[in-house]
């Protein structure tokens, strides 16, 4: 379910891969690491119809669940950027997944990797943001359309757990990424929906559009792309743009 373009939540569960660390799935091989964000309330699950594609001759690549969601995942701390891709990092390092990296990033999950990009830019290759959420989005959504904010901070509410304290951990998460250098070195491809959620308004979608907008201006993308006949979702509704995105950033052929 999404709660607002760009910060996406959902009830699933993670299908457990055996391995060292079980909420991690790797795939292929290579000299880079494409390594995939979900949203808030996704699993790793949630790159299914992407990873092996941007895999297959081209890239290690690597999904993971975040601590908090999943049996015996537990979460401790706050849950905002710093300490998420703190986490992160180490999970990769145990995991032998090394830089240099191609972090792709879904909705809340691409304003984390946005905090990655710019606070370890000689670990990144490039970045690939997927609908991703503005570090201002709350308190823009909030003036503008307070009735989508409130139905969105109820139902994370409702949910409770660590969907809830990531959700409340987003004003930090905003705050640490924007005292950081900018990170207009890094390539960027920005992915935005063209369809609308149930719930949204077109004062949300004509917000939502003006916000992607803004993040592919900051990162000087190199390309950004309205997908069409895409939701929130494009991983799953046009897997190809994402698959084209992280591979093309990887140095590899977009060709399948």
């Amino acid at each position: 379910m999404a709660l607002l373009t760009s910060l996406s939540v959902s009830a699933k569960s993670f299908a457990v891969v055996p391995s060292a660390d079980s909420s991690m799935h790797t795939e292929g091989t290579g000299a880079v690491t494409v390594v995939f964000e979900s949203g808030l309330g996704d699993t790793g699950k949630v790159w299914h119809s992407v990873q092996s594609s941007v895999a297959n001759r081209c890239a290690k690549t690597v999904s993971y669940t975040r601590h908090g969601y999943g049996m015996g995942n537990s979460a401790d701390g706050p849950r905002d950027a710093e300490h998420i891709v703190a986490e992160l990092r180490l999970r990769l390092t145990e995991s032998g997944a090394s830089p240099p990296y191609v972090l792709v990033g879904h909705s809340l999950g691409g304003l984390y990797m946005q905090y990655f990009a710019r606070r370890y830019p000689m670990d990144v290759r490039g970045l690939v943001l997927v609908d991703s959420m503005h570090w201002d989005q709350l308190n823009r959504v909030k003036a503008a359309t307070p009735g989508v904010y409130r139905m969105t901070n109820v139902l994370t509410f409702l949910m409770g757990g660590t969907m809830r304290r990531e959700f409340v951990g987003i004003p930090s998460t905003a705050a640490e990424i924007e005292v950081l250098p900018q990170a207009s070195n890094v390539p960027t491809i920005v992915l935005s929906s063209t369809q609308p959620t149930t719930g949204e308004t077109p004062a949300f979608r004509t917000l939502a559009a003006r916000l992607q907008t803004e993040i592919a201006a900051t990162y000087v993308a190199r390309r950004h792309d309205f997908v069409l006949d895409s939701g929130h979702y494009i991983q799953r509704d046009q897997p190809q743009a994402v698959i084209i995105a992280a591979r093309e950033l990887a140095g590899c052929s977009t060709g399948q």
